[in-house]
């Protein structure tokens, strides 16, 4: 799954993590994002998930939600669809859903929910995973650009 270009001490890890990842998409059902897939699977108007990864020994919490999020949908209420964007698939998606960190958790239901990025206490994890199931679709946070006209605008003069 990664892309990565690792040193010899490294690539176990990274390997173990794909494996990981791996056993996810087979074991729990969740689906391998790709440039490819990714309009299909968020066009869904039910809730997904997309969880992005990285390299984990960069960023080791990508284990940590990687682990635990089939339980932390066994506690959440309802029904959500999950997909795994593997590093450099994630960070083809960084700007579309408005993260800045890894691991990143991005919800939507048709449109953009909300994200929640790093790693969570157990009940902070349940709280924020609830109340995205509850928030509106809105629009991805972006960087505001303050813009200014060389000439003033004909209703302001």
């Amino acid at each position: 799954m990664s892309e990565l270009a690792v040193s010899d001490k490294t690539l176990p890890a990274v390997q173990n993590f794909d494996a990981l990842l791996n056993r996810l998409v087979e074991k729990e059902g969740f689906v391998l994002i790709t440039e490819q897939n990714v309009d299909a699977f968020v066009s869904d108007r039910n809730n997904v998930i997309v969880l992005c990864t990285e390299n984990p020994v960069q960023y080791p919490e990508c284990w940590d939600v990687a682990v635990v999020l089939p339980e932390l949908l066994r506690q959440t209420p309802g029904t959500l669809r999950v997909g795994i964007a593997a590093a450099g698939e994630g960070r083809k998606l960084q700007s579309r859903f408005g993260f800045g960190r890894y691991p990143v958790m991005a919800f939507l239901r048709g449109g953009y929910v909300g994200v929640i990025e790093g790693m969570r206490d157990w009940g902070v994890f349940i709280e924020e995973m609830t109340g995205m199931l509850e928030k509106p679709v809105s629009n991805v946070p972006s960087i505001g650009i303050a813009v200014a006209s060389a000439t003033a605008s004909s209703c302001h003069q």
